[in-house]
């Protein structure tokens, strides 16, 4: 069996030390950071950041 580890740093202060902190109106889950005391999505699912197969 092969294990994989993935560690989540938080984007705005590089810190490991995030726990959940409920969801967005999206539904997407949202973390908080312990250190900085910010909090948001650490993975963003957006699909409009480029305008790449966009068809205007």
């Amino acid at each position: 069996m092969i294990a994989k580890l993935v560690v989540y740093k938080y984007r705005n202060c590089d810190s490991q030390n995030i726990v959940k902190n409920g969801h967005n109106a999206s539904g997407s889950q949202q973390y908080l950071c312990k250190d900085c005391s910010k909090r948001g999505v650490l993975e963003s699912a957006s699909k409009w950041k480029t305008n790449q197969g966009m068809v205007r």
